[in-house]
């Protein structure tokens, strides 16, 4: 069940972990994402692909920060010859930068505005991503549950980012070979099982925590 008690400790459990990770403290590093258009299959990919591809110290600063990551709205097209992107998503839509002190790209963050909208109604309500893992076993699948009730757009961003890069960093989604996106307003009170928790306060509530999403790994059915 996803009461109080379940959701603190499962945070108390991510803060410990962060510690482990660093134990000299905050790494004052985040890593950069700037938008051209978002689709939540698209932006699912290559965070995923992101991810994958730090090398092991970055990795762990990143962890230690809570993958701490900033959303720009921009076009990478118009930014590859001053701001060449450490990943770029298939499509070109979305440039990764880092993850990096942010003073490192303090003139990229003042040439762009934040990315700012709305949780689109329109979204599908399912959306499959393959995953392309040198080590995936055919038919694993990875099924992301997302709470869209009260979220902007920067929200769901942060939110589902940080699910799937500390999926990525924890070794979870090692053999999937395809993620499953679920919108729902709430998530269920018994969410059966799950592998990775999203918990923050809630915005309604903030003496309360809310879970945001859940991530299960397991053999397609």
């Amino acid at each position: 069940m996803l009461d109080q008690a379940t959701l603190r400790a499962a945070l108390d459990d991510r803060i410990s972990r962060a510690h482990r990770a660093w134990p000299s403290g905050s790494t004052g590093i985040a890593a950069i994402a700037v938008l051209r258009d978002f689709t939540p299959a698209t932006f699912a990919g290559s965070a995923v692909a992101f991810a994958a591809r730090i090398v092991p110290q970055a990795r762990a600063h990143w962890y230690a920060g809570f993958t701490r990551t900033i959303f720009l709205a921009g076009n990478p097209r118009n930014l590859k010859a001053r701001f060449p992107p450490d990943h770029l998503s298939e499509d070109g839509s979305i440039a990764w930068y880092g993850p990096v002190p942010l003073a490192d790209y303090q003139p990229l963050r003042r040439m762009l505005r934040p990315l700012q909208g709305t949780v689109d109604p329109a979204w599908p309500t399912t959306s499959r991503v393959p995953l392309a893992n040198p080590h995936s076993a055919a038919g694993t699948i990875a099924h992301l549950r997302v709470a869209t009730q009260g979220l902007t757009l920067q929200d769901y961003l942060i939110h589902i980012n940080h699910t799937l890069a500390e999926a990525v960093l924890d070794g979870l989604l090692t053999t999937a070979d395809a993620l499953t996106i679920e919108h729902m307003p709430q998530l269920p009170d018994d969410p059966g099982p799950y592998q990775a928790l999203r918990i923050s306060t809630d915005p309604q509530t903030p003496d309360h925590l809310r879970a945001y999403t859940t991530l299960s790994v397991h053999l397609a059915t």
